[in-house]
């Protein structure tokens, strides 16, 4: 659970989802490792159930919104975890966060 107050700063290596388990998040983005502006930037509200793709390299930083903590995953891409698998590497799958 990541309560309110606190933030959670991310930056994949590779593509990776953040979803949100329960309660609301407030979530800030960049432009990308490189300002590439076919990146998706900016604030982005996700509510529980929802799913938000962040690139590689993309810094994200995620917050509850309002007075609920929020839980998420963040994981691999099903095309990253497929790649993974066929070259045998370990998984880069998250748990639900605690931070």
């Amino acid at each position: 659970m990541l309560a309110t107050g606190n933030a959670h700063s991310l930056r994949p290596r590779v593509p990776m989802a953040l979803r949100v388990m329960s309660g609301h998040a407030w979530v800030t983005l960049d432009d990308g490792p490189n300002g590439e502006r076919d990146v998706a930037a900016g604030d982005v509200f996700l509510n529980a159930g929802q799913t938000l793709w962040v690139a590689a390299g993309q810094h994200a930083v995620i917050e509850p919104l309002g007075r609920d903590a929020v839980q998420y995953r963040f994981s691999a891409s099903a095309v990253v975890r497929h790649a993974d698998s066929a070259l045998k590497v370990r998984s880069t799958q998250g748990e639900a966060c605690c931070a």
